[in-house]
């Protein structure tokens, strides 16, 4: 028999660290989000991202980055791409969202890449 207590405390502590993470992404004042890096397509994003862009839940994750972003920002978003690609993050950088009703957002973003359980990787 083996006495796996040590093995169980260890899970429990990363499942509270999880539910504190998350707990601190939905209910952060500040619009975040989670989108692949191989095509920018939104994953997770809270409540305070739905309410900027002005999407509903289903409708957001229907798009991607590129979707809700200007077109000079796109091409800015091009030179970050490389920048996250080469040293792991970007950002601050100004930029202009589109709301769902077309009207720019001015916003500051940042960025950074992350590793996604099956193999893939975050923004």
């Amino acid at each position: 028999m083996t006495d796996i207590t040590v093995a169980k405390e260890v899970e429990l502590k990363l499942q509270q660290a999880h539910m504190q993470l998350l707990a601190l992404f939905e209910l952060s004042p500040v619009a975040m989000s989670l989108s692949r890096l191989a095509d920018g397509c939104f994953e997770q994003f809270n409540d305070t991202m739905i309410g900027l862009l002005g999407h509903t839940r289903d409708a957001l994750g229907q798009l991607s980055f590129l979707d809700v972003v200007t077109r000079a920002g796109r091409a800015l978003a091009k030179l970050h791409r490389q920048q996250l690609l080469d040293v792991g993050r970007y950002g601050p950088i100004e930029t202009e969202l589109l709301h769902a009703n077309g009207e720019r957002i001015p916003v500051m973003l940042s960025g950074m890449r992350t590793a996604r359980a099956d193999g893939g990787e975050h923004v």
